[in-house]
């Protein structure tokens, strides 16, 4: 199965084949590597993909690295208050958060 396949799996009934090509091109494959076969991508091809399907897919979630270290405990409290309804099991916000800069380690 080429990327191109793979992707429109995720694709809805209202959806056609530009969006498909449209998303490729944002995470980087164009032209012939939309044919490339998804058992030799590599790990952040891998990756890359993934998040495709996240976009075709459009569900309901917030994706979200680790907090900035010049987050203060409001907004991290708020993050933790919206997330009462998701189980547990499904989100995780930080339980501590420094109220000052990280200091570089030399």
């Amino acid at each position: 199965m080429d990327l191109f396949s793979w992707m429109s799996v995720w694709t809805g009934k209202a959806d056609d084949d530009q969006l498909v090509r449209a998303t490729l091109g944002r995470l980087l494959f164009s032209g012939d590597e939309t044919k490339k076969s998804v058992k030799v991508l590599s790990g952040g091809e891998k990756g890359r993909m993934i998040y495709g399907k996240l976009i075709l897919t459009k569900p309901n979630v917030m994706l979200m690295t680790s907090p900035p270290t010049t987050w203060t405990w409001k907004p991290s409290s708020r993050c933790r208050s919206g997330s009462r309804s998701i189980p547990a099991r499904w989100c995780s916000c930080p339980r501590t958060v420094s109220s000052s800069p990280a200091s570089p380690r030399g």
